[in-house]
């Protein structure tokens, strides 16, 4: 995984980044959910850990937010790959560092009882949910307006 990512825009006129601690001069982005929201984290090829403090231009919970903040070309984003894919597939985003990597990707986790006594009407949603991470559809992210696929049936 590639973590920093920001617009063409926004690296124009703020200049490339080499290695993490460029980071203290950039805009940053800080999603608030994050265990230590105060701290971008990285591993080098060798996978040593640097731990970099950042003052945030913005800081919000709501990750789309920051992902549609960074595509407007106001700041550094540090996400994971699967919520900027589709961005970066466009390149409305590009990798900053690419020879770095972030030790928490994130997870999403479903936790049920057991399939095998769930109502129909909610079945489809742990067996149909992995298909929006096809790697035919990079990222999880979706443009909030666009229509969403049906859900699968159980037969």
């Amino acid at each position: 995984m590639l973590p920093d990512s920001a617009s063409p825009d926004y690296l124009a006129h703020a200049g490339a980044l080499r290695q993490p601690p460029d980071i203290a001069h950039h805009a940053c982005l800080r999603y608030t959910g994050k265990v230590n929201p105060t701290v971008w984290q990285f591993f080098d090829s060798a996978g040593g850990l640097i731990t970099i403090p950042i003052d945030a231009a913005l800081a919000s919970d709501d990750a789309e937010v920051l992902v549609d903040t960074a595509v407007a070309g106001l700041g550094l984003l540090y996400a994971t790959d699967w919520l900027v894919g589709r961005q970066l597939a466009s390149g409305a985003l590009i990798r900053v560092l690419p020879d770095w990597r972030i030790p928490d990707e994130g997870a999403i986790h479903i936790v049920t009882a057991s399939l095998a006594g769930m109502p129909n009407k909610t079945g489809p949603f742990p067996t149909g949910w992995p298909r929006g991470f096809s790697p035919t559809r990079p990222g999880f992210s979706r443009p909030r307006h666009e229509a969403r696929e049906a859900a699968p049936t159980i037969a």
